[in-house]
């Protein structure tokens, strides 16, 4: 979703909007773009449409939205990419810009005319005329003051428009996959990880027991009297479920699962499934969410029928470093 915008020019769009966990950043000044007239390469616009990657959004619909966060992520990863951002006005203009990057700047190429940023960002910004937040996504230099440019907006709940069908749906993370993890040893007792060979850590102010080697930890609830494993903790490079694995891409992990909604603009960072913060635990349904933090870190959660056991999956710099099966509730 590639528009550059002005502050007046973003008063007079109706554009889309939507909730996300990035810290919200102050709106455009009237005077802060600055545009450099060029002569567009010969086949700039033709090698776009070639690679079909192509992001649209009105304030009816958006379709692609996950490609322009692929986009951010392979700028925050320094992987060169291009992607085409197709928009239209309240008026119905049509807006087209083609991001490049090229592992050190991203040029905004519109109508002959290319700016140059360094950084990609998405951000909140609660509109007080519509009562709610609005995911943005910006372009901008890395002097906090200086120009930066509005690449879309999204509005809270907008589904995708056009879902994509080139190849069948991931189906929803269920108890099968979950109890499928080769070295999970759900119904193992301490007795049997020490015959295991396992280091043994007894942490007797939490209530609980550690088996563990350099790549996997087994916890046992002893403040509960679980006599099997309650948490399993994997660090090394075991495939998990569907291959997940320490180091993947969260972009990567994300394309294994369902896509019904987009995280960054849905309530609880739900991707597929309905996940209530508020609903009992038997009734909740298969789901997933992201949580995410200012640190950059990020979590998904994958809930199986009535809410447990479930997966999470750990990532620093949206890659994995480790995932977490819960087999007992702490509580």
């Amino acid at each position: 979703m590639k528009l550059l915008l002005s502050a007046s020019m973003m008063a007079a769009i109706a554009i889309l909007s939507g909730c996300s966990l990035f810290q919200t950043e102050q709106a455009l000044t009237k005077n802060q773009v600055v545009e450099v007239e060029r002569i567009p390469e010969p086949n700039e616009v033709q090698q776009a449409e070639e690679i079909d990657e192509v992001v649209a959004w009105s304030h009816k619909e958006i379709r692609n939205l996950q490609r322009l966060d692929a986009f951010v992520e392979n700028v925050s990863n320094h992987i060169q990419d291009k992607v085409r951002v197709e928009a239209s006005s309240k008026e119905g203009e049509r807006i087209e810009k083609i991001l490049t990057y090229d592992g050190e700047s991203i040029r905004v190429a519109e109508k002959g005319a290319e700016r140059i940023y360094d950084r990609i960002y998405a951000a909140d910004r609660f509109d007080e005329h519509y009562h709610f937040t609005f995911l943005e996504y910006w372009v901008g230099s890395n002097d906090p003051e200086g120009k930066k440019e509005l690449i879309a907006q999204i509005q809270p709940g907008l589904m995708e428009a056009v879902p994509d069908t080139s190849k069948p749906a991931p189906a929803a993370f269920t108890q099968q996959e979950f109890y499928a993890f080769e070295y999970l040893r759900a119904d193992w007792t301490k007795e049997q990880m020490e015959e295991l060979g396992l280091a043994k850590e007894v942490n007797e102010g939490a209530g609980e027991t550690y088996y563990s080697n350099e790549s996997i930890r087994y916890t046992f609830f002893d403040f509960y009297n679980a006599e099997t494993t309650a948490v399993v903790d994997v660090f090394g490079d075991y495939p998990g479920p569907r291959g997940i694995s320490v180091g993947a891409a969260f972009q990567d992990v994300m394309a294994l699962l369902p896509q019904e909604k987009n995280w960054r603009s849905s309530a609880a960072g739900v991707f597929y499934g309905n996940y209530d913060f508020d609903v009992e635990q038997a009734d909740l349904a298969l789901s997933g969410h992201v949580s995410s933090y200012d640190d950059g870190k990020k979590e998904i959660t994958l809930i199986t029928e009535g809410g447990f056991p479930f997966l999470r999956i750990f990532f620093e710099g949206d890659i994995v470093t480790h995932y977490t099966f819960f087999l007992i509730a702490a509580y």
